[in-house]
């Protein structure tokens, strides 16, 4: 399952419309995979909605901890030379 920005914002915050949704598609994945960006984008996107840095930074602590999720980190050797 490849986790994006937006299902995580879902399964982080409980007034979003498909958080029950959320919370069961990921419940039931076997493997998880996202990358660095995701979760960057994910502490922006919480922190615009209003939802307070230290729970988005928690939360993506817990999936950084996860050990059933793989995280990919961006780096050089990913770039492109311009």
């Amino acid at each position: 399952m490849l986790l994006d920005t937006s299902g995580l914002f879902c399964l982080l915050h409980r007034d979003e419309p498909q958080h029950r949704t959320a919370h069961k598609f990921y419940s039931a994945g076997l493997t998880r995979l996202t990358h660095g960006y995701v979760l960057d984008e994910l502490v922006s996107l919480a922190t615009a909605r209003r939802i307070s840095r230290p729970a988005s930074l928690k939360f993506s602590q817990q999936l950084l901890d996860d050990a059933n999720i793989e995280v990919v980190w961006i780096n050089e050797i990913f770039t492109v030379q311009l």
